[in-house]
């Protein structure tokens, strides 16, 4: 009986701490966003930041999103975080071409 309460007290315990490691985690992927969506804000003259960038600079943004940031997301299973990247790539793709 007292093996029994121990063993639910535990399990009860991890999912506690597993689901404040799974909100720790959402919020460094957030941060991680948050570090680059000031470039996609407008500015003063409604441009987006990034199309002030020198078309290197965009690709080397677009390179850092699809093959590391992203990565990250899918890894997470960070649903908002991939559908973010995913909007900010189509932008990139518009002014690139």
């Amino acid at each position: 009986m007292m093996d029994d309460f121990f063993l639910e007290n535990t399990i009860n315990q991890l999912e506690s701490s597993f689901d404040e490691v799974s909100k720790l985690k959402f919020t460094l992927l957030d941060s991680t966003l948050e570090q680059i969506e000031y470039i996609f804000e407008l500015d003063a003259e409604a441009i987006p930041v990034f199309k002030t960038l020198p078309k290197e600079e965009i690709k080397e943004l677009h390179n850092s999103l699809i093959f590391e940031i992203l990565p990250l997301m899918e890894e997470f299973k960070y649903d908002d975080g991939i559908k973010k990247i995913k909007e900010w790539e189509k932008l990139i793709q518009e002014n690139l071409d």
